[in-house]
């Protein structure tokens, strides 16, 4: 997967914001899919405290 916009990670708030506010414009809505739950899911390691910590996030889709 490659990804189609690219952009500074090291932004203002103000900065952040905006970019917010032009991705959103680059969003659609979908409807019709019969998708029911989104999931996320993130990992991180830290070798210093040999720790693995992971969180995931359940969304229910509301139409």
């Amino acid at each position: 997967m490659k990804p189609v916009f690219n952009h500074p990670w090291d932004l203002s708030e103000e900065e952040a914001i905006e970019l917010q506010n032009t991705l959103a414009k680059r969003s659609y809505k979908m409807t019709n899919l019969g998708i029911n739950y989104f999931v996320g899911i993130d990992v991180t390691y830290s070798q210093r405290n040999d720790t693995l910590v992971a969180a995931l996030l359940l969304w229910k889709i509301v139409l």
